[in-house]
C-alpha cells in the first residue's frame, strides 16, 4: 500500500475534524417571543400577550372580554340627547274614570275660589293661575288637613281620586316650550303646549274644559263649569277679588263682542282640554 505524503495526511485529518464538529453542533437558538411576534409567529412556549383592559379595548373599538358595558346615561342626559331613558317615562295620563273624578274636583275647587274668594295658597292670581291652581289642588290627596286648609267640610265632595305614582305631579310639570317643564305657564302656553283643541262649538265642552280668547296684545282663559263659566279677570283690588261667573246667555249677549264665544268672532279661538285628560 502506497503511503500518503505527510502534507496530504495532515490536510485529510483537518477536514475530518471539521466535518465531525459540524455534525455534532447544536441547532441555532430559536427566536425569542418578541422576535417571533415581529415575524407573525408565536414562539414555542411563549405566553399570549396581556389582553387589553376595558379602556384600551374601547379606544380600539372592541369590547374587552369580560368587560362591563359603559355606565348608561341617566334620564336627564338621555333627554338632552333626544332619547327617552328606559324606565324614565312621563307620568301616565288620566284614564276616563280618573278624568271624570278630576273634573269634579277641578270644578269644585274653582267654585270655592268664587264662593270664598281666592285662597291665600293660590299665588299668581290671574286666568291661567286659576287653571293651574285648580288642577294642582284637584290632583292632591284630599285628607282632613287639605280640607281644613281649603275651608271645606267632608260633605258633598267628589270621591277621592285614585292615582298612580307620579300622576299627582301632572299639574307641576307643565310644558313650557323648548323641552322645558315646570310649575308655571301663562295662558298661551297652557293652550299651545298643554291642551288639546276640540273645536269652536260650546256644545263640545265638558266641565273643566277651557275657553280661549286671543285679543292680540293679551290672551284670556275661562273655565266651562257645566252650567256657567268662571274666570279671573287678571286684576284685583281691596273690594274686587277678580273672580267672575257668567252664564252662557250673558256671554253670548256681551256688549263687547270680542268676548262672545261664537265661531263668527275671530277673537274666540276655541275650546281646549288639558292634555292629560282622556278624550
Amino acid at each position: 500500500m502506497k503511503r500518503l505524503p505527510l502534507r496530504a495526511a495532515w490536510l485529510l485529518l483537518c477536514c475530518g475534524l471539521m466535518l465531525r464538529a459540524h455534525a455534532t453542533a447544536e441547532a441555532p437558538a430559536g427566536l425569542d417571543a418578541e422576535q417571533s411576534r415581529m415575524l407573525g409567529n408565536q414562539a414555542p412556549g411563549a405566553e399570549n400577550p396581556t389582553p387589553l383592559d376595558p379602556e384600551q379595548s374601547r379606544m380600539s373599538g372592541n369590547q374587552a372580554p369580560g368587560a362591563e358595558n359603559p355606565t348608561p346615561l341617566d334620564p336627564e342626559q338621555s333627554r338632552m340627547l333626544g332619547n327617552q331613558a328606559p324606565g324614565a317615562e312621563n307620568p301616565t295620563p288620566l284614564d276616563p274614570e280618573q278624568s271624570r273624578v278630576f273634573r269634579a274636583w277641578f270644578v269644585r275647587i274653582a267654585q270655592e275660589q268664587l264662593r270664598q274668594g281666592p285662597s291665600p295658597r293660590w299665588h299668581q292670581q290671574d286666568c291661567a293661575g286659576l287653571v293651574r291652581f285648580a288642577a294642582n289642588e284637584a290632583l292632591k290627596l284630599h285628607d282632613a288637613k287639605w280640607l281644613r286648609a281649603n275651608g271645606l267640610s267632608n260633605r258633598y265632595l267628589p270621591p277621592e281620586l285614585a292615582l298612580q305614582e307620579g300622576q299627582r305631579a301632572l299639574a307641576q310639570q307643565w310644558r313650557q316650550g323648548g323641552d322645558q317643564v315646570g310649575p308655571y305657564v301663562n295662558a298661551i302656553k297652557l293652550i299651545q303646549y298643554n291642551s288639546t283643541f276640540l273645536g269652536r262649538d260650546l256644545n263640545q265642552a265638558r266641565p273643566g274644559d277651557l275657553i280661549f280668547f286671543d285679543q292680540g296684545d293679551e290672551q284670556h282663559l275661562m273655565i266651562w263649569m257645566g252650567r256657567d263659566i268662571v274666570y279671573h279677570t287678571g286684576s284685583s283690588t281691596p273690594t274686587d277679588n277678580g273672580m267672575r261667573a257668567v252664564s252662557v246667555q250673558q256671554l253670548m249677549t256681551w256688549k263687547d263682542t270680542r268676548w262672545i264665544p261664537d265661531e263668527a268672532n275671530p277673537n274666540f279661538i276655541g275650546i281646549y282640554r288639558l292634555h292629560f285628560l282622556a278624550r
